[in-house]
C-alpha cells in the first residue's frame, strides 16, 4: 500500500474519533473535534500531492480519497444536527449527503464502464468550501462552548453565519453535482456509440 493511501485510510479510521469528540460537551471536546476536522482537511490535499509526486496514483487512492472527503463532509453535517443552536434546516444537510453519494455512485459506476470522471476544479472548489465552511461552523460552537453565549446576539449572529453558510455550501454541491451527472452521461452516451 502506497503512502498516499496510508494517509487517505488514516483519514477514514479518524471518523469514528471525530464523531466520539463530536457526541461530547464541553470546549475541549469541540476543540480536539476540530483539530481532528482539520487534520484530515490537511491530509487530503498532502495525500493528492504525494500520489502524483512519487507517481503512486492508484485505482485503490481514486476511489477512496474522493469516499473519505465525503464520509468526513457527511459525518460532521449528521453530527450538527444535535446542536439546536445551529439551527441548520435538516433537508440542507440531505441535499448535500445525497449528491455527495449519487455522484460517487455515478463515478464507480463509470469505473465499471472503464470510463473515469476526473475531478474538476470546481469539484475541488466545492470540496474547499465545504471544509472551510464546517470548519468555521465547528469554530463558532467552540466560541459559544467557551462562553461567547454572554455576548449580546451571539446567538443570532451564530445562526445568521451558519444559515449562509450552509446555504452557499449547497448551492456549490448541487451545481457541481449537476456538472458532473451531465458529463458522465456525456462520456457514458459517447463509450455506447458503435463507432
Amino acid at each position: 500500500m502506497t503512502l498516499a493511501n496510508k494517509l487517505t485510510l488514516s483519514r477514514i479510521i479518524c471518523i469514528p474519533v471525530f464523531v466520539l469528540f463530536m457526541s461530547l460537551n464541553g470546549f475541549y471536546a469541540r476543540l480536539i473535534s476540530m483539530l481532528l476536522f482539520i487534520l484530515a482537511d490537511l491530509t487530503d490535499l498532502y495525500d493528492g500531492y504525494l500520489a502524483r509526486r512519487l507517481g503512486q496514483v492508484t485505482s485503490v487512492g481514486q476511489f477512496l480519497d474522493p469516499l473519505a472527503d465525503k464520509l468526513m463532509v457527511s459525518a460532521a453535517l449528521l453530527s450538527f444536527i444535535r446542536f439546536s443552536e445551529l439551527a441548520i434546516p435538516i433537508w440542507m444537510i440531505i441535499v448535500i449527503i445525497s449528491r455527495e453519494f449519487i455522484i460517487n455512485d455515478l463515478r464507480s459506476l463509470a469505473k465499471l464502464n472503464s470510463i473515469v470522471i476526473n475531478v474538476t476544479k470546481a469539484g475541488k472548489l466545492k470540496t474547499a468550501v465545504q471544509m472551510g465552511a464546517i470548519s468555521i461552523i465547528m469554530g463558532l460552537l467552540m466560541l459559544e462552548n467557551y462562553g461567547s453565549t454572554n455576548v449580546a446576539g451571539f446567538d443570532m449572529i451564530m445562526k445568521g453565519i451558519v444559515f449562509w453558510l450552509m446555504l452557499i455550501v449547497m448551492i456549490i454541491t448541487v451545481a457541481t453535482g449537476i456538472d458532473y451527472m451531465a458529463r458522465g452521461a456525456k462520456m457514458m452516451t459517447k463509450k455506447r456509440i458503435p463507432q
